[in-house]
């Protein structure tokens, strides 16, 4: 599902790195903070110098790939955190479509 096209000098090509620590920085629980950033690190490892509206499916598989062992409460740690930040970012009209689809 597209989110609305965001206009030029809200997205200001900010990169997935920068909305990632700005995301971060938004989330109250140290816990939840420190959790979530482990799975965006690797999205910003994948990612970071690009443009955040720029996110593709292929992004958020490529995190998730790296998890396909893992138990299946620590998989969905890793989607939530994904998921999460998809929301906070289509809140701040960063990303033009839902990357997480």
């Amino acid at each position: 599902m597209p989110f609305p096209i965001p206009p030029a000098e809200t997205t200001g090509g900010e990169t997935v790195e920068a909305a990632v620590d700005r995301y971060l920085d938004s989330v109250q629980t140290k816990t939840t903070r420190d959790s979530y950033g482990e799975t965006l690190a690797r999205l910003t490892t994948l990612a970071g110098d690009r443009p955040a509206a720029a996110l593709v499916p292929e992004d958020y598989a490529a995190v998730m790939d790296r998890r396909d062992a893992a138990a299946a409460a620590t998989w969905n740690r890793h989607l939530s955190a994904l998921t999460s930040f998809t929301a906070w970012a289509g809140r701040q009209e960063i990303l033009a479509t839902n990357p997480g689809r």
